[in-house]
């Protein structure tokens, strides 16, 4: 069996098409009398067809959807729900849901979901067993240029999330960098005179774990609401956090923090509180943009970034308050400042190596440093960084001389500040959406607004589908081998006649992988759409649509169809199959005798959900209506009877072209 018969018996069976076209056409059977016994032998093998997707499938919305969903003409099994961002890797998302009824399968993102397009992947088996996958893509954010810059404003709930975010992180600079700024101090006391009496101020581990079980409480309400702190609140459930990565970290972070209040209260277990604060940071790691970006070197890398940084600033505040105990003997305030300078120009290294390094992981470009909110903000903590550094060179000259304490801490009580500043832009770099490299094409165009006319056909090898809209015609094309990861190379032009006869240019833009869009001025009655379709590799064609305006809804007419057809006891079609419109038909039936119910059972229109079905022409003796199956990028003409049985019908899926006349005896 060669390569083309198998990937044209799949095509066939995925379109929901009768099994009797793919064996006659694999067997050379004559057909008849064979093929109607083929087709009512097996009734069940048409597989699930996805008909609609949610969002819908192609397009961009505004606002990061807050559930994904697949509906499917059939009772379905999952086995698997995937989502993949274009620069952001895999997306967390709740275990997939399914309906009562079992077409419709859901999953929610993890977070809200930033600007960018995604790809959906799923699979999933039929009533017959068989399984199925597909992919479909979708956009979240601007439509109309590349998507570099995701501003502040179109991340939900970002400033509470970075106040929040913040919180956490000066909680752990007090708990966990003031457990090492005691264990400095204590050592120092240690060396001290006997007549010197140093004693050691507690550090603050019980304000700073209470501060992080309210941030980090806080991070859970805020997650639950998907940024609406009130809905997380109101509506939220502790059950939906497990149900996603992010939420079990929140509620790891939660629960070390709460341990570690627990036991700062009942007394001295510095070391089990510095594990439990160490799984703060190890959760923080996890959760954060270059972790998404490079794992799992991007999770190490934040981990040990922010280890060093709460270090940095929680040691120096306790210092600061050492030292002022201290003050009536300056040698030994100056010795423990000379200390902790000694550490702290190890974790500045630390904290640079590691901040230069994530850096490099989320910016795509030199240039997005100025050219993105986020870089922006990457900008702002590099100044105050540098404004840390030379408060920190400065104390260490002063550190030379013989009484230094004083001045030192006075430099000491800009540089924490500076510090607290630092952490601040941490929590907001933690919680903005990263920038998307503009190379890496345009989102999705918008929904179509308004009443629209979907037709398609076979233009060469290159399955060619028009959406008309107001004021806009947008294309779709696809190759018989698709990856909606891979760039496909399309040549594209066309023009636009209206019923006048006035013609215009299209201005075909690209909008992603086989997609491009133009303004269209629709004239009331029969337009003309020319195109011409080129694809390299591919045999390409002219493509011609009829496109009546303003759309006409065929719902009701496509329901009675379906009712008229589904009743019909016996009838013949005739059918023609082409996978190249340059090329005789792949095959021609003589004529095939069925049923109308195991007909309908086998069609991908069958569960009677379809995108915008349309009367395309109209008279007393006949209706021809058209439709897609956007999903599956699957278009549907027919040609009705009055009382609603099929004369004629044509069919596209991807790669073929099926052509059917219907006779009743």
């Amino acid at each position: 069996m060669s390569v083309a018969s198998q990937g044209h018996r799949r095509v066939l069976r995925k379109a929901g098409l009768p099994l009797a076209v793919a064996a006659l056409r694999l067997l050379a059977v004559p057909a008849g009398v064979v093929a109607g016994m083929v087709i009512l032998a097996q009734p069940a093998a048409a597989h699930p067809t996805l008909v609609t997707t949610l969002p819908e499938a192609g397009y961009s919305i505004t606002a990061p959807p807050e559930e994904i969903g697949l509906v499917f003409d059939e009772r379905v099994t999952v086995h698997e729900i995937s989502v993949e961002g274009q620069a952001r890797g895999d997306v967390e998302t709740s275990e997939p849901r399914v309906s009562e009824d079992g077409t419709r399968i859901t999953v929610e993102p993890g977070s809200p979901l930033a600007e960018g397009r995604y790809t959906v992947y799923w699979e999933v088996a039929g009533i017959d067993g068989h399984d199925v996958s597909g992919t479909f893509g979708f956009g979240v954010g601007d439509v109309t240029a590349p998507t570099a810059d995701p501003s502040v404003a179109q991340t939900p709930g970002l400033g509470p999330a970075a106040m929040l975010r913040w919180g956490l992180f000066v909680a752990l600079a007090l708990a966990f960098g003031g457990l090492v700024g005691d264990a400095l101090a204590r050592r120092r006391a240690g060396m001290a005179r006997p007549d010197q009496a140093l004693d050691t101020p507690r550090p603050w581990l019980l304000q700073g774990s209470l501060l992080g079980v309210v941030a980090s409480f806080g991070l859970a309400v805020h997650s639950l609401g998907r940024g609406d702190i009130l809905d997380g609140i109101v509506n939220g459930s502790p059950g939906d956090l497990i149900e996603s990565s992010a939420g079990r970290l929140i509620l790891v972070e939660l629960a070390a923090f709460t341990v570690t209040a627990i036991l700062a209260a009942a007394g001295p277990f510095r070391r089990v509180m510095a594990l439990a604060l160490m799984v703060v940071i190890v959760a923080e790691g996890l959760r954060s943009h270059v972790q998404t970006e490079a794992p799992p070197w991007g999770s190490a890398t934040i981990m040990v970034h922010l280890a060093a940084v709460t270090i940095w600033v929680g040691a120096l505040f306790h210092v600061v308050r050492t030292a002022w105990r201290w003050r009536r003997w300056a040698g030994q305030a100056r010795a423990l400042f000379v200390e902790y300078g000694l550490l702290a120009l190890l974790l500045y290294g630390v904290v640079v190596t590691t901040g230069t390094t994530a850096a490099i992981i989320m910016l795509p470009a030199l240039d997005s440093l100025w050219s993105t909110t986020y870089g922006q903000i990457l900008l702002v903590k590099l100044a105050l960084v540098a404004v840390v550094t030379g408060l920190a060179l400065a104390a260490r000259r002063r550190l030379r001389r013989p009484r230094a304490a004083p001045a030192v801490m006075r430099l000491t009580r800009v540089e924490w500040p500076a510090l607290i500043a630092v952490l601040a832009a941490s929590g907001l770099l933690s919680s903005a959406a990263p920038p998307v490299d503009a190379t890496e094409g345009l989102a999705y165009p918008p929904p179509a607004r308004g009443a629209t006319v979907r037709l398609g056909t076979l233009a060469g090898h290159v399955t060619t589908g028009i959406v008309a809209s107001e004021g806009q015609l947008e294309l779709r094309l696809r190759l018989p081998e698709w990856d909606p990861k891979v760039g496909h190379d399309f040549d594209v032009s066309g023009t636009v006649t209206g019923p006048g006869g006035d013609e215009a240019t299209l201005d075909l833009r690209p909008c992603g992988s086989g997609c491009f869009v133009s303004p269209a001025r629709w004239g009331v009655g029969a337009n003309t759409v020319e195109l011409d379709v080129q694809a390299e590799g591919w045999t390409g064609d002219e493509a011609t649509f009829e496109v009546p305006w303003p759309a006409r809804d065929a719902q009701e007419i496509f329901d009675q169809m379906l009712d008229t057809m589904d009743d019909e006891p016996e009838f013949t079609f005739v059918e023609s199959v082409s996978s190249d419109s340059t090329a005789p038909p792949g095959f021609r039936s003589d004529g095939m005798r069925t049923d109308g119910a195991d007909f309908i059972d086998l069609q991908p229109y069958r569960s009677g959900v379809i995108n915008a079905p349309t009367i395309l022409n109209d008279d007393d003796d006949t209706t021809e209506i058209g439709f897609a199956i956007s999903a599956e990028s699957i278009y549907v003409r027919q040609t009705l009877a009055p009382d609603g049985r099929l004369l004629q019908e044509t069919l596209v899926s991807p790669n073929h072209l099926i052509e059917r006349t219907y006779s009743y005896e």
